[in-house]
Formats: structure tokens, C-alpha cells, sequence
């Protein structure tokens, strides 16, 4: 259900976006979880970080949402093992508008929720407005051992910087 507000009628109205379920996609019925949400040139944006965009153009007269997949990351299917919860994604995965275009940054050890004795990758996606296709901008991979940063180590925002210039 999404609450919009009608400048010409100066009333709100309540809007019905079904989940358009697509297994094949990775949308499966009650796992979409909604971490994010933002608006870019009219078109509304609801962010699952384990799966991908679902948008809708909110002045169009049909507002049937679409669904765009993350880049790069592993789709989380209905035979998951849900008992740990999402196990916060929102730490290693972030989307954001800059010069008119999303970006997606995954700080990825592959394991939400467990230490790998490994490395990390980052790296950063911008999705083109023309054809709604996702291109790779950053990818940077460490053999560090022990640590996976987050979004409030300064390794990020130097990648988040990256993808400005």
C-alpha cells in the first residue's frame, strides 16, 4: 500500500503496488523486505538488498511496480536458510542518487553474519536511466585478512568518491 498525496485534488490516496512474484527473478512471496527507498526524476525506488529494485513511475496512469536485480550479488531464493533473520545487509550494501543516476556499492565477503579468514571486494554500479541497465564503475579487491569494512570505515567514502568523479 503506498499513501500519495494529489496537489490538484488536495487530498491523499491510497495506492495498491502488488509485488509482481517472479521466480525466476528472485521475487518470491514473503521474503521482499524493504531496506531503502528513494525518488529520481518522478520514478519511485524500494531497495531489497538481497534481491534488487522494485520502481514505479508515480505519474503514470498505470503505476505497476518493476523490478529491477542488484548487480553482482547472490539472489536469495525461497530455499534460504531464513532462520538467521536478513542478517543486515545494510552495512555492506548501499544505493544512492548522484548526477542523476543510482548507485550501488557492495562491500562483499559473500557471508552476511560470519568472519571469513579471507579477503574482500568492493565494488560500485551506476544503473543507466536510458535502459535501466546496471554498469560496473569500481572494482577493487583486497586479500586482507580478518576484516570486511563497513559503511563507516573511510575505505568506503573513498570509493563513494570514486564514483563521482
Amino acid at each position: 500500500m503506498l499513501s500519495c498525496f494529489s496537489s490538484s485534488a488536495r487530498r491523499w490516496e491510497a495506492l495498491d503496488l502488488p509485488i509482481p512474484f517472479n521466480s525466476e527473478m528472485g521475487l518470491y512471496k514473503f521474503v521482499w523486505g524493504s531496506d531503502d527507498a528513494l525518488a529520481l526524476d518522478g520514478l519511485m525506488f524500494w531497495v531489497d538488498y538481497h534481491r534488487g529494485i522494485l520502481y514505479c513511475d508515480m505519474f503514470a496512469d498505470s503505476r505497476e511496480p518493476r523490478f529491477i536485480q542488484l548487480p553482482g550479488i547472490d539472489i536469495w531464493d525461497r530455499d534460504h536458510d531464513y532462520s538467521q533473520g536478513r542478517q543486515l545487509p545494510k552495512p555492506y550494501r548501499a544505493i544512492g542518487v548522484s548526477r542523476g543516476e543510482l548507485k550501488f556499492v557492495d562491500i562483499s565477503d559473500r557471508l552476511f553474519g560470519k568472519k571469513k579468514i579471507s579477503g574482500f571486494k568492493i565494488m560500485t554500479w551506476s544503473l543507466k536511466m536510458i535502459d535501466l541497465k546496471w554498469e560496473r564503475t569500481l572494482f577493487s579487491k583486497s586479500m586482507i585478512y580478518g576484516h570486511c569494512p563497513t559503511f563507516e570505515t573511510h575505505l568506503c567514502h573513498d570509493a563513494c568518491r570514486s564514483t563521482q568523479s
